[in-house]
């Protein structure tokens, strides 16, 4: 004979079984219209998205998304399955209204993200249509094109400013033409070309010497020593700078090869000379603003076509000097003193122009002190991306001194 009590305890659980199901239902069809909705919501993004820039069109998108739905689900449908086994005896109904919302909420998530992806990969390659510079540029940043193809490409733009715009662009002057001018595209191009090659000739060699950890620390060191370089953010402080013509010879003469200075040297008296004449000026010798801004993009320009060339020089001297010494570190830590002595150098020249700038604005009016604000800021831009240049082509060193080391000991 039944229990009263078992029958009110198995009336219970069918009780709540029932009453928890309906309720689990409902909450299961709330969240999949949820879904739809949001579904549906990102989806006019998407085509909003589309129909303005350009993308391709949804049902590209949209095969994408479902293949990826349905492997999202047949990977939660075999985990919710293997869940139902482990507890079907808890409460009858229950892992299969949990399995329905856990396959919603992996929808919701996983449609949602994989949506905003390609969202997010369209409007880049939409972008990029309309600045076709824009991916070369990221991949110059990235070390994905050669530094003289970026310089090259630049030079090719304010080229082409220039024969459409003969009239507006007689009195200007671009950094790129005056680099190519003092041949530093051509020194830059064949630093490059030594470069690769010895990177190429370091990694046949590295492989005789793969199990000699002694070996690999030395090449780390040098490689370590040429990244070295101090920041210079900030070209004030490089206004005390010590006379830039003893320090540039002090680190030279300790190099382990003998690399001429002179070209380098003589140019930056000239260009210091021209800024000297700028700052001693009077009241009534004073120079516009154009003239200045123009003769700071010519000194920033030139000053680092030779920092370029000297470059050269040393990676020619490396590899065909006969007996050089083979305390490559040491040689390494001249050779970045020399790159910090021109990074500097570099920021002390555009603070001074930036100074004579200075001194025309204060006697302009509003608007002509806004203009020349504006050409004070770009000689900063520029002096920026000199340091930038030089220290990128000090870089092209490192595979230099390091097949250096690996020929000196074999």
């Amino acid at each position: 004979m039944l229990n009263l009590s078992d029958v009110q305890v198995q009336s219970s659980t069918w009780g709540f079984s029932s009453w928890g199901s309906s309720l689990l239902s409902s909450a299961a069809s709330s969240v999949s219209t949820f879904s739809n909705q949001v579904s549906q919501g990102i989806g006019s993004v998407l085509e909003t998205v589309e129909s303005t820039l350009g993308a391709p069109p949804p049902e590209e998108l949209a095969e994408t998304l479902n293949e990826k739905k349905a492997e999202t689900k047949e990977v939660t449908n075999v985990e919710g399955e293997k869940e139902s086994e482990g507890r079907g005896g808890l409460l009858p109904g229950m892992s299969s209204w949990t399995k329905v919302l856990e396959n919603t909420g992996s929808k919701v998530i996983m449609g949602g993200l994989d949506t905003l992806e390609l969202i997010g990969k369209k409007t880049m390659d939409i972008l990029t249509e309309g600045d076709p510079g824009l991916r070369k540029k990221r991949a110059a940043f990235s070390g994905g094109a050669n530094l003289s193809e970026l310089l090259r490409e630049i030079k090719a733009r304010a080229d082409e400013q220039c024969q459409e715009n003969p009239e507006d662009e007689a009195d200007n002057v671009h950094y790129s033409q005056i680099f190519d001018e003092k041949q530093g595209l051509v020194h830059l191009e064949a630093l490059e070309m030594l470069s690769k090659q010895s990177q190429a000739k370091f990694q046949r060699l590295l492989m005789r010497h793969s199990k000699h950890s002694e070996v690999k620390k030395r090449l780390e060191e040098i490689k370590s020593i040429c990244e070295n370089i101090p920041s210079l953010d900030d070209p004030s402080d490089c206004e005390n700078f010590e006379d830039f013509e003893a320090v540039f010879k002090k680190y030279t003469l300790e190099l382990n090869f003998p690399l001429n200075a002179e070209n380098i040297i003589k140019t930056q008296r000239e260009i210091s000379e021209t800024v000297g004449n700028y700052e001693n000026a009077s009241e009534d010798t004073q120079s516009p603003p154009k003239e200045i801004f123009q003769s700071a993009i010519c000194s920033l320009a030139d000053f680092t076509a030779k920092c370029i060339e000297t470059f050269h020089k040393a990676a020619e001297l490396i590899l065909v000097q006969p007996n050089l010494d083979p305390d490559l570190e040491q040689c390494a830590t001249n050779l970045t003193g020399l790159t910090t002595v021109m990074c500097i150098e570099v920021n002390n020249l555009s603070s001074r122009y930036h100074k004579c700038l200075e001194k025309t604005a204060e006697k302009k009016g509003i608007s002509e002190n806004a203009d020349v604000k504006t050409l004070a800021t770009n000689v900063y831009v520029e002096a920026s991306n000199s340091n930038n240049y030089i220290q990128d082509a000090y870089q092209m060193l490192v595979p230099v001194l390091q097949v250096r080391f690996l020929e000196a000991i074999d």
